[in-house]
């Protein structure tokens, strides 16, 4: 099946570019601890029709390259856990992926080639993961269905409040420490969008990736 080579041609890609010498591979099981947050996380892909070969790429990966299957909660975060549990012992490592949600991940990131474009290698300090997070928290996110509903006129997910990109890169600019940046996007929430603390609090649960098991999102003092 053309399917396992153009795996494994990845697969050597990612491994040749970063020189890793050992790795390990995670993907998403079916309970997400984050949809007892929200019935809504994801609900706008219900409908979605999956890639015909999904399972069969999956099998692969689990059986030749032992990929680690999430229980209760993501691959992203099975992926930010691992990472920091890496840098904690000072033992050089990488995300590879082409998920913008693990920029929020402080470290060394590698983004395959990607609809004509190179791969490429980037760090991540604290303050941009940080960045990262909380622009997410006035953006919101069209694939997780976080700050969206659904209009039952047209049958269609529609934004529900929140700024632009560049609005919130701009709100946020100012911005360094950790409660600086959750002050200033609790004020826009209360005073903009006519959210309240509590909205907020949910989609930092539903945005923040995990950096140890069990250790869910705590606002900042």
């Amino acid at each position: 099946m053309f399917l396992y080579p153009r795996l494994e041609k990845i697969v050597q890609k990612i491994l040749e570019d970063t020189r890793a010498t050992d790795y390990k591979m995670f993907l998403s099981g079916k309970e997400n601890y984050r949809l007892q947050v929200s019935p809504l996380y994801k609900a706008n892909r219900k409908d979605m029709r999956r890639p015909l070969l999904l399972q069969q790429a999956r099998d692969y990966l689990e059986v030749v390259h032992n990929a680690i299957v999430s229980q209760g909660i993501e691959a992203d975060d099975l992926v930010c856990i691992e990472q920091t549990a890496c840098m904690e012992q000072e033992i050089d490592c990488c995300i590879a992926h082409i998920d913008k949600d693990i920029d929020q991940q402080a470290g060394w990131h590698y983004r395959w080639p990607l609809r004509g474009e190179e791969g490429s290698m980037y760090c991540v300090t604290e303050e941009e993961g940080l960045r990262n997070l909380y622009e997410q928290a006035l953006v919101g996110d069209k694939v997780d269905n976080i700050m969206y509903y659904l209009d039952e006129t047209t049958g269609t997910w529609k934004k529900e409040y929140g700024l632009g990109k560049v609005g919130a890169r701009k709100a946020l600019q100012e911005c360094s420490e950790e409660k600086d940046f959750y002050a200033v996007v609790l004020d826009l929430y209360e005073n903009k969008f006519n959210r309240t603390e509590e909205d907020l609090l949910t989609n930092m649960q539903l945005l923040y990736l995990l950096r140890k098991h069990d250790e869910f999102y705590r606002k900042p003092l």
